[in-house]
């Protein structure tokens, strides 16, 4: 591979070129050790900024080559990670707090006793005045009474005047 100035190569490989512009082996450099080397393994000043790119480009080209010819195949465990990693999200984001808010309202519909104050999923406020297995009888105002399903009972309202 030519350098961008198109120069010979010196033997040693990558040249720097010191103070009086002749191009030196890179051996050369680390026989001096007062020699600094920038980041690319090169001389402090030894080359100019366009051909630091066009080696860097080069480079970079060629690993992007040799890279494209030896395609590998995906490995299939990178897959399931990534299904396992989802259905964990799920289950802590989705699944768990619903789960837990299904099982407080089941204790709560539970522990419904005569005399307490409700809302039922419709917005009706009453007080229970008869539980059965399966149904509530609420009084809604004076002598109105309503008998709804228990699972349709949502709050208390004692937690809503707190």
């Amino acid at each position: 591979m030519l350098p961008a100035n198109g120069a010979e190569p010196s033997a040693g490989g990558v040249g720097c070129r010191g103070g009086r512009g002749e191009r030196r082996p890179k051996a050369a450099v680390f026989d001096k050790p007062n020699a600094e080397l920038n980041s690319f393994g090169l001389c402090r000043g030894g080359k100019t900024k366009r051909e630091v790119q066009t080696l860097i480009f080069e480079n970079m080209m060629n690993l992007l080559q040799a890279a494209a010819g030896q395609p590998q195949q995906p490995s299939p465990w990178g897959f399931y990670i990534m299904i396992g990693l989802m259905i964990l999200v799920l289950w802590l984001f989705m699944w768990r707090p619903e789960s837990k808010r299904r099982k407080e309202m089941q204790k709560f519909r539970e522990g419904l006793k005569k005399g307490d104050k409700v809302i039922t999923a419709g917005g009706i406020y009453g007080t229970v005045k008869e539980i059965k297995e399966r149904t509530l009888l609420i009084e809604v105002d004076g002598n109105v009474t309503l008998r709804v399903d228990k699972n349709m009972v949502v709050a208390d309202t004692t937690d809503l005047q707190k």
